[in-house]
């Protein structure tokens, strides 16, 4: 079980409940044998849970019901451990079973339904009393209580845009984490940079940003980016097949998680330490672009927006890049929303606010000459403007150059 600290995930519920007024089902992520355990993301801002088959009934007036499962062997024998769940210091007015133990140690989506016979009466009960409920569409879950219900699916409505909503701005509890997210995927790109040299793999240097993260007990926010020459100019490589020549540069984009946040940051190195003629003078539009961008963030701005292109950190950046001849290789959009999710909750076109956390990442990718030149870096946004959370890696051409000798040096 996973509680973060400090927040009370009892008031969003009963803040949810007053926002909705119709009850709300929530259900947890199931586990995946082939991978870690995550949990879905707004069901652990609601609950701070991180176990997975869980599901959450929140009812009009902010009661709320935790319905877990029931197994068919130990827990314990396959994990080491067996949850617990004390009402009381969880927040919720009444935990009951989820259903019928299954026929292992975990739940399967396409397991019994009677899995899910304490939650179906439930929802049964409601849809007699003719209740619309919410939901956060899709899930393999929801469609087997389709199945099974009648009535049910028509009776669902989607309350996505009012969870993100609640999502987006972040409190001090959250920024502690973003923060942290930060920090350790600095420490992943020192990492990165120390590794990179002519003759290194690409795998090799992703093999030391995921090292580190590993070691400081935090996992990968998304599958990391290593790409060097052309393969750079390909926004989501992730093969990472190739050895490192001496006259690329190679970008690295890369993010921790850590406590459930999500950091993101990217630098682009020249494998050889020190930035050829026309890198630099690439490299030194897109910081430009970055800075201007930055510079100009603030409440009231937007990441993108066509129809103000004056208040649009894309446009503002996008004309940096212009100016310089460069803009028809930016192919990408100059930012995103960061927080439980690497691509969170928000909406581009719609004004910053107070609390948002974003990244902006301007990039230039010139496939016939090899290269692809990436910055980004993670902002919370604040009365007068923003507050970077991972600038203090370094990112000017000088700043990479010494950083690179020192690393080496040591």
């Amino acid at each position: 079980m996973s509680l973060h600290k400090g927040a009370s995930f009892k008031e969003r519920r009963m803040l949810l409940a007053q926002r909705i007024q119709k009850p709300v089902l929530l259900c947890g992520a199931f586990e995946d044998p082939r991978c870690r355990f995550y949990q879905e993301s707004s069901f652990f801002y609601f609950t701070g849970l991180s176990e997975p088959g869980l599901v959450c009934l929140i009812m009009p007036d902010g009661k709320s019901i935790l319905f877990t499962p029931s197994y068919g062997q130990s827990r314990a024998l396959w994990l080491g451990k067996s949850e617990e769940y004390n009402a009381e210091h969880l927040g919720f007015d009444e935990i009951g079973a989820l259903g019928n133990p299954g026929a292992g140690y975990r739940l399967e989506p396409s397991g019994s339904i009677e899995q899910w016979a304490g939650v179906i009466e439930k929802i049964t009960t409601l849809l007699t009393n003719s209740s619309k409920i919410g939901i956060l569409p899709e899930t393999m879950f929801l469609w087997r209580l389709y199945q099974h219900i009648p009535l049910f699916e028509a009776a669902t409505f989607d309350i996505s845009s009012v969870v993100a909503e609640l999502r987006r701005c972040k409190d001090a509890h959250e920024m502690e984490a973003l923060f942290r997210a930060g920090e350790e995927t600095v420490l992943a790109q020192e990492a990165a940079a120390l590794a990179i040299m002519s003759g290194e793999s690409e795998s090799g240097v992703r093999a030391s940003v995921e090292y580190t993260f590993i070691q400081r007990g935090v996992d990968c926010a998304f599958p990391s980016i290593v790409a060097g020459g052309r393969r750079a100019t390909i926004l989501h490589y992730t093969n990472a097949e190739h050895e490192l020549k001496k006259d690329e540069l190679v970008i690295v984009d890369i993010g921790a998680l850590y406590g459930h946040y999500c950091g993101d940051v990217t630098r682009t190195y020249p494998v050889s330490g020190v930035f050829s003629p026309r890198h630099r003078a690439v490299y030194e539009v897109v910081l430009k672009a970055q800075e201007a961008a930055a510079e100009s963030a603030r409440p009231g701005y937007y990441i993108k927006n066509n129809a103000d292109p004056e208040h649009s950190l894309h446009h503002i950046a996008m004309a940096v890049l212009k100016e310089a001849g460069l803009d028809q290789f930016f192919t990408h959009g100059i930012g995103h929303f960061l927080g439980l999710d690497v691509h969170d909750v928000g909406d581009a076109t719609q004004p910053l606010q107070i609390g948002d956390v974003i990244t902006i990442e301007p990039g230039v990718y010139i496939p016939h000459e090899n290269f692809g030149i990436r910055i980004e870096d993670d902002y919370w946004v604040v009365k007068n403007g923003v507050v970077s959370l991972t600038d203090h890696l370094p990112k000017t051409v000088s700043g990479i150059e010494s950083f690179m000798a020192q690393l080496k040096a040591h």
